[in-house]
């Protein structure tokens, strides 16, 4: 009876504080209305029920920030190049078991490549494969913003994923809004329908991003992190993506373009203003001493995330799903201390204050 009693209990919460939500001066009003239902939900020890019913729903606010006016303690991280093959998707499934798995944090991935590398490596391809056939994926999510449906980003996501497990056998908070090869034809399609409602094509853009940033922003609360994995090159998807981050990491390899590349894309995001970026060298070999040279360089330019990750056959095999969960030190091997290394990184990153080099 009290299961049931909770799980009702949880709905109701949701739609009271959803109809609730505080807007401006009316926090104060509400905030009576909002605690006597917490209270209730304490007493009857149901707002566990109402948190997951949140998490699986994909709705709701979060209790704490509506009743007690805090700010959202999701920190959102976008992993962008403009360049391919630089190790995005090796970065961005470090960043999900490092924090998932190493330090126990509510991960929740986003994938906006359309190569959908990312989530057949957390998904293994026989899941991703259910999950595209069942539409629940980006592309989905975009065809319900193009038409400017209400989101419920709930729906396209796959829970539970990964084939890592904590210390104590249980499946870690990672979740993912897994990628589909087809994304790019449904951004196309998002363009078109946005074109109907602007006369100017600029206007259909920043639409679009405006979209997808509160699209992702959507999220906050129900995840301690949210990892946007961005597709190369700089589509509207991205720039939505960029923009609704509060950190982006720019992994990039130390060969001859690499200086070009990351500084076109951190210009950028100085010029437009945009949140705290670090760049991330990757497949670094500490006895190239013109990779050195070429990491030394960007460092002084643009700040570093403070890591390294080296050029190790066990961060390859690691892009391999297993069928059979294991132990983070089973699945990366040797690398296992920079997968640590990097979840560390990036949460030391989130309270430390960027400090551009002078110009």
């Amino acid at each position: 009876m009290w299961p049931e009693r909770g799980r009702r209990f949880a709905i109701i919460l949701d739609t009271v504080i959803m109809r609730s939500a505080p807007r401006g001066s009316r926090l104060v009003a509400q905030q009576s209305l909002l605690s006597t239902a917490l209270d209730a939900a304490c007493s009857w020890g149901c707002t566990g029920h109402y948190r997951e019913h949140k998490r699986r729903s994909g709705r709701g606010l979060p209790v704490e920030r509506i009743i007690l006016g805090k700010p959202s303690v999701t920190t959102f991280i976008a992993v962008s190049n403009r360049r391919g093959g630089v190790g995005k998707t090796t970065v961005t499934m470090m960043l999900a078991y490092g924090l998932s798995v190493a330090r126990r944090q509510k991960v929740l991935v986003i994938d906006l490549d359309a190569q959908a590398s990312t989530s057949i490596v957390l998904m293994g391809h026989e899941r991703w494969h259910a999950a595209r056939q069942a539409n629940r994926t980006a592309c989905g999510l975009l065809t319900e913003i193009a038409q400017n449906q209400a989101i419920k980003y709930g729906d396209f996501v796959a829970h539970e994923i990964g084939d890592v497990k904590l210390a104590d056998g249980r499946r870690p908070t990672l979740d993912v809004i897994p990628s589909a090869h087809d994304l790019d034809d449904k951004e196309a399609l998002m363009m078109i329908a946005q074109q109907a409602f602007y006369h100017k094509i600029s206007d259909a853009f920043v639409q679009m991003q405006e979209r997808m940033r509160q699209t992702i922003r959507a999220m906050e609360g129900a995840y301690d992190q949210v990892i946007i994995d961005c597709a190369p090159g700089l589509s509207q998807l991205v720039w939505g993506a960029l923009r609704a981050a509060d950190l982006i990491f720019i992994p990039y390899v130390p060969d001859r373009t690499a200086e070009d590349n990351v500084g076109w894309l951190a210009e950028r995001l100085k010029v437009l203003r945009l949140p705290k970026f670090f760049t991330v060298a990757n497949r670094v070999s500490g006895q190239d001493n013109r990779a050195q040279g070429i990491v030394s360089a960007i460092s002084n330019k643009y700040p570093p995330l403070g890591i390294q990750i080296p050029a190790a056959q066990a961060l390859a095999n690691a892009l391999d799903y297993r069928d059979q969960t294991g132990t983070l030190a089973s699945k990366f091997g040797s690398a296992a201390q920079h997968v640590n290394a990097l979840a560390d990184a990036a949460l030391n990153a989130i309270n430390r204050p960027m400090v551009m080099a002078a110009e």
